[in-house]
């Protein structure tokens, strides 16, 4: 993502900016290679299109921080998670606390390699996540995840391929 100023001086942007593609049903692509940050619904409610023969993926390269509901109600099926990500915020509707994929259509969650912690607080109550994998991981289920998967009601499966 680029920005030009009154000058006409191009920069590069690593944050997506608070509400900046909020509810935009056109929405069919989301390529965040350059983003480090993705602000509070940036991408709440978006139309992410999938054809059917293979699931809308969201990949999160280079992000280390996203902010409170950034794709709550999204149309994605899958994310997956870069190991420098540590900063998730969650954020209430009607007094309901949820992580920043809650409301959506997410199915599965995977982890690249060498994960040492797993954010607090990142898939909470999403409530259509099925599937959890962690291709190798430092992080212990019962000190390192606390409530990064609090309210994910329909998950089916977890696969960790290593731990350390």
């Amino acid at each position: 993502m680029t920005t030009t100023d009154n000058t006409g001086k191009t920069t590069l942007s690593t944050t997506i900016g608070t509400s900046a593609f909020k509810d935009n049903k056109a929405l069919k692509e989301i390529n965040l290679d350059t983003i480090k940050t993705v602000s509070q619904e940036a991408f709440r409610g978006c139309g992410v299109a999938d054809d059917g023969t293979d699931p809308a993926t969201l990949t999160l390269n280079n992000v280390n921080a996203i902010g409170s509901l950034a794709f709550y109600g999204c149309g994605f099926k899958a994310v997956q998670i870069p190991r420098q990500l540590t900063s998730v915020a969650t954020g209430k509707i009607d007094g309901v606390e949820y992580g920043p994929f809650a409301g959506g259509k997410l199915e599965t969650v995977s982890f690249g390699t060498l994960i040492n912690t797993i954010p607090d607080n990142l898939c909470m109550n999403t409530t259509s996540l099925q599937k959890i994998e962690l291709q190798s991981v430092k992080a212990k289920p019962e000190n390192d995840w606390q409530n990064a998967f609090k309210g994910c009601t329909s998950v089916e499966e977890v696969t960790i391929r290593r731990a350390f």
